[in-house]
């Protein structure tokens, strides 16, 4: 089994001895959106005596905006096709093989409300909003193609609390459907999928849809997954248990990337997670 953690995992800690946790629990490390910017950090990523995946909004630019692909505010839109450029980059480097990102929103947030409410209100179709998603995945599968890995997108979170006031989404892939809409109008390209157990745990509460039609629906397209538990009204990234909801589906996933991606975790809690997810994997 591919097994990774998130540097999530060690939000309080240096980059520099988080490395070393890695070395020390033989694990792939992501490096991963709660980094903060340092000026050295592709200079530390690159030099990493480690294996490595590169995630989303990692590394942090010096001057903070939201990564959105399906941003119509051209501004954004450039930084984000940049950012995610850079990203595919680090995953040659480190001969990692793909870069993974979050699907696109059809709404602008400032990053403060990143993972809580989002008071951003929806101004432009959905369908505007997708064709960009769209054009700058196809930008980008270009640059995953040219450089032998893959862009992953993953599942994007709706929590009860960010209802619209006309009841719309206004995040892109967070049912099923989009993503295979996703993966027909760019198919033969170098583009996967990754599961958050935890995002679609959340969705699926909030919207009523069934989570085994989702993980069924997207089985043969996933490159990776992160896993993380809650109690299904917000994504708390907790630590996974026996009762984790998610493992029944591990024996589809044998060829998987696993991403744990729960907070503040110790080596001791890293590994009793990592045999829970193996020893599932075996399971038939």
């Amino acid at each position: 089994m591919h097994f990774a953690v998130s540097s999530t995992a060690f939000r309080k800690i240096p980059i520099e001895q988080v490395i070393g946790f890695a070395i020390q629990g033989k694990f792939t490390l992501e490096f991963s959106s709660g980094l903060p910017y340092r000026a050295d950090m592709v200079d530390i990523y690159r030099n990493a005596d480690i294996p490595r995946l590169p995630h989303n909004y990692f590394p942090a630019p010096k001057e903070p905006f939201v990564l959105n692909l399906a941003s119509l505010i051209d501004e954004i839109s450039a930084k984000s096709l940049e950012h995610c450029r850079q990203g595919l980059l680090l995953a040659k480097m480190a001969n990692a093989p793909f870069y993974s990102v979050h699907a696109g929103y059809c709404i602008d947030p400032p990053s403060k409300e990143l993972g809580q409410k989002l008071n951003a209100k929806q101004t432009q179709s959905r369908e505007k909003h997708w064709e960009r998603f769209m054009e700058n995945l196809r930008a980008l599968l270009i640059e995953a193609k040219k450089h032998d890995v893959k862009l992953v997108i993953e599942n994007n979170v709706f929590a009860a609390f960010n209802r619209q006031e006309d009841g719309s989404v206004p995040l892109l892939c967070v049912e099923h459907e989009e993503i295979k809409k996703m993966l027909s109008e760019l198919k033969n390209l170098p583009l996967g999928v990754l599961i958050d157990t935890g995002h679609l745990k959340v969705s699926a509460q909030t919207l009523g849809f069934n989570t085994d039609e989702f993980v069924r629906a997207v089985a043969p397209h996933v490159t990776a997954i992160h896993h993380s538990d809650n109690d299904g009204s917000a994504d708390t990234n907790g630590a996974i248990h026996e009762s984790y909801w998610f493992l029944e589906y591990m024996p589809l996933f044998k060829e998987a990337h696993h991403v744990l991606e729960v907070h503040d975790q110790s080596l001791q809690d890293i590994q009793r997670q990592r045999e829970l997810l193996m020893k599932a994997c075996e399971n038939e």
